[in-house]
């Protein structure tokens, strides 16, 4: 089969949305535990990151940024 232009583009289009969501499905962790211990925009910005780093380097980099920000928000909960 030889590769066309549309799939090449389809195929890192769906990398790209593919790898958006597992990002937020992790940084849903930090979201969620920010939003009950009081530190929303601690959240927002640990769902943020999470994103950016699975984007950039997969579960690889997401998922440690996700431990990160659950510490953070765990050790500064009221």
């Amino acid at each position: 089969m030889v590769e066309t232009t549309s799939t090449t583009v389809a195929y890192m289009f769906g990398a790209i949305i593919g790898s958006l969501l597992a990002g937020a499905l992790i940084g849903l962790i930090p979201f969620f535990l920010g939003r009950k211990y009081g530190k929303a925009t601690l959240g927002i910005v640990g769902l943020v990151v999470c994103i950016l780093c699975n984007f950039l380097l997969g579960m690889l980099l997401s998922i440690p940024a996700c431990l990160v920000f659950v510490l953070i928000i765990m050790l500064t909960r009221k």
